[in-house]
């Protein structure tokens, strides 16, 4: 009567449990609550009734041989408690997944087994999603160019692509789970440096983005690294560790030092060119010297001296280029400045009897800007310098360079005798003039041309 009020009432108990609960006795179910009915599909009564345990009727073809080992181990082993999951087929064919726990027990005063069953098909389906979403992200990150890696505070690593695994001489991103970066082929001051950044980058909380860092690889080769280094926070915002990415940039760092090497040694062609040149043109210059200082011809001695100081203008230019760091362009206040005093000792004029303004802004000229313009200039202050105050009569030139509406003005003016209604700049009869003509064109300007109060030229380009 007991025992009977005591069974009824284990029935009670364990048809109110979610998990499915039997008992088998002489390899045949002699309990089995509703829970493991609803799980199986079958119903309590035709559990009951099969002879044996029939675990082909609830236990996936796939897994029916591992499961009925697993039952002989049960059934043969009276202190054996057994715990594993297996995939199961309900009454109605579908799938689903089953963790089950197996003990030994007395059952009405002989051995049996009690089994508890538990219906994990979710836990399974969402470990199942996980597994997948994880396989994608290693797929995505394996197929991704750079090289990745993930450490938690203790600078263990948790993860990484097949590339950092490559270089890293684990072979599967797997192997490196577990290891820090003194089990790797880095040499101890590398591991150490690798270690002190990455402790930074999570002490401070403060990501690095493209540093150039140099790294020993497994194959001995050294590698130049483009790195970024990312803290990595869970939920509640807190450090967890590092994410590391870095691109191998050896062969950029390569023909970065090539094209470097070559732009040197270019850099060098030029300025030697720009010095050959400058020689070349002062040899002219002082052949033209010699050739004045042959004559007696005043004519003569100066169209000689014009064209001399046209060719040092250029030679002044070149030796700008050869001494500048910019080989490509010129400080054209600077250079002016050093050109005007070429001129006025060219000519012996002293700055008391014709004083000098200049006003030019701090602006840069490439050679082929730079030199029609140092000629134009050369031949307006040569003409002021030579027509505009005779009898050693006292005046000022005035200069000035700068930028207005996108366009470059540049103003020679003198307080002279000015120039003759008689000449036409359009239709110049002198060499000078055609000089200036010819050069304003190259540059693309326009002239114009002021007769009050003396001559001003403007040049607008």
């Amino acid at each position: 009567m007991v025992m009977e009020e005591a069974e009824k009432s284990f029935e009670s108990i364990t048809n109110q449990s979610i998990m499915g609960i039997f008992i088998i006795q002489n390899r045949k179910f002699q309990y089995v609550n509703k829970k493991l009915s609803e799980i199986t599909g079958y119903d309590v009564n035709e559990i009951l009734s099969w002879r044996s345990v029939n675990l082909h009727k609830f236990v996936h073809e796939e897994f029916l041989k591992p499961i009925q080992s697993e039952f002989e181990k049960i059934f043969s082993n009276q202190d054996n408690i057994t715990n594993f999951q297996f995939k199961g087929v309900k009454n109605n064919k579908e799938i689903y997944w089953a963790e089950l726990y197996c003990k030994p027990i007395k059952h009405r005063k002989k051995l049996a087994y009690l089994g508890i069953l538990l219906d994990i098909t979710e836990k399974k389906q969402a470990e199942d999603k996980l597994k997948e979403s994880r396989a994608m992200l290693q797929l995505v990150m394996d197929n991704i160019p750079q090289f990745i890696y993930w450490k938690d505070t203790n600078l263990t690593y948790l993860g990484c692509n097949k590339n950092f695994a490559r270089v890293a001489g684990v072979g599967d991103p797997e192997n490196i789970k577990g290891k820090t970066d003194f089990d790797l082929p880095w040499a101890t001051s590398q591991a150490e440096s690798f270690n002190e950044i990455d402790s930074l980058v999570m002490e401070m909380d403060k990501a690095e983005y493209h540093v150039i860092e140099s790294q020993r690889q497994a194959d001995g080769k050294k590698a130049w690294l483009e790195t970024n280094r990312i803290p990595l926070h869970d939920l509640d915002g807190k450090v967890v560790g590092i994410l590391g990415t870095y691109e191998d940039i050896t062969e950029r760092k390569k023909a970065d030092e090539l094209i470097k090497s070559q732009l040197k040694e270019k850099e060098i062609l030029l300025k030697e060119i720009h010095h050959r040149v400058k020689n070349n043109l002062q040899i002219i210059s002082s052949l033209l010297h010699l050739q004045a200082s042959l004559t007696d011809h005043k004519p003569t001695i100066s169209l000689l001296k014009d064209s001399q100081n046209r060719i040092s203008t250029m030679a002044l230019i070149h030796e700008y280029l050869y001494k500048s760091e910019d080989l490509s362009q010129i400080d054209f206040k600077s250079y002016v400045e050093n050109l005007i005093q070429f001129l006025y000792r060219s000519y012996a004029i002293s700055r008391d009897r014709i004083s000098l303004e200049t006003k030019i802004d701090d602006i840069t000229f490439d050679l082929n800007i730079a030199i029609p313009c140092g000629l134009l200039i050369t031949e307006l202050i040569t003409n002021s310098l030579q027509h505009a105050f005779p009898d050693d009569k006292k005046g000022i030139i005035r200069i000035s360079l700068h930028i207005s509406d996108d366009k470059y003005e540049l103003i020679v003016a003198d307080n002279g005798i000015g120039l003759s209604e008689s000449i036409n700049i359009e239709n110049p009869k002198t060499l000078g003039l055609t000089l200036i003509d010819a050069l304003t064109k190259q540059i693309k300007g326009n002239i114009n041309v002021d007769r009050a109060n003396g001559t001003g030229f403007k040049i607008e380009f």
